[in-house]
């Protein structure tokens, strides 16, 4: 079968400007939907109470402690004092490692290797 570029551009442009509008109306129901929460949240208050309940189902408010950096030389400090790496996520800033990767001209980072991830890109015309 021959390769037909026409074709497979028009066919990936059409699908990924679906998926673009479908996600522009996610984000809109997403922010009426904290919206919605919000104000369920307010009359909870209100009313003082925790739940709500109706003919639809129960409504609780949950609440989970996390944590919220305000001096990262200290946090730093802490968890290399205590050994407590297990408080970081493992993931590298992406920009942060190639700018260092072009510092150390393409010397891979001590326990990182480099891979070229391949995404397609598309200039409208």
């Amino acid at each position: 079968m021959p390769v037909k570029p026409n074709l497979l551009i028009k066919q990936w442009k059409t699908l990924r400007d679906k998926r673009m509008a479908l996600s522009k109306k996610i984000d809109a129901m997403k922010r009426e939907e904290e919206e919605l929460a919000q104000s369920l949240l307010e009359a909870m208050g209100t009313l003082g109470v925790e739940s709500l309940s109706s003919n639809i189902g129960t409504v609780s408010i949950k609440k989970t402690t996390v944590a919220k950096v305000v001096d990262w030389d200290a946090l730093f400090k802490f968890i290399s004092r205590n050994k407590a790496w297990h408080l970081m996520q493992r993931r590298v800033s992406d920009p942060a490692y190639r700018e260092l990767m072009e510092r150390r001209r393409g010397k891979d980072v001590p326990g990182t290797e480099s891979f070229e991830k391949i995404a397609l890109g598309l200039t409208k015309r």
